[in-house]
């Protein structure tokens, strides 16, 4: 069983509607933040991947699974540079509610998880004042 949610809490900016993917060994499982673009993601078998890259497709699918037209609006979104399918994909987080499905983050993340994320140098598109 996988569960998708928009819950946790990015530990790089606080952010509190991360996209997550969770459950069943061997499915892709990540944590996605589309306000600071921290991610990491998993298959736990041979697919691992952190950054912005370890989410945003799935960030564009989940976005495109609202419409009628999903391969429309997928091939948009995919045909937008990162940066800004990011702040579509944040747009739409931001008018979706907050769940808690999860407290934090589906992993564990060290110090040097988040300054390896720091270096990439990306826009934080809200603030989260704690």
């Amino acid at each position: 069983m996988l569960t998708e949610t928009l819950s946790g809490k990015c530990p790089n900016c606080g952010y509190d509607k991360l996209l997550q993917r969770y459950g069943s060994f061997g499915y892709l499982q990540l944590d996605g933040c589309s306000n600071c673009g921290f991610g990491y993601a998993t298959n736990h078998q041979d697919e691992e991947s952190f950054g912005v890259q370890s989410w945003l497709s799935y960030g564009k699918h989940i976005v495109a699974c609202q419409f009628e037209n999903y391969d429309a609006v997928f091939n948009e979104l995919d045909q937008l540079d990162d940066e800004l399918a990011r702040f579509r994909i944040f747009e739409w987080c931001e008018s979706q509610p907050h769940y808690d499905d999860v407290e934090e983050t589906v992993f564990k993340y060290t110090d040097a998880d988040i300054e390896l994320h720091r270096s990439f140098g990306l826009r934080v598109f809200k603030e989260i004042i704690d």
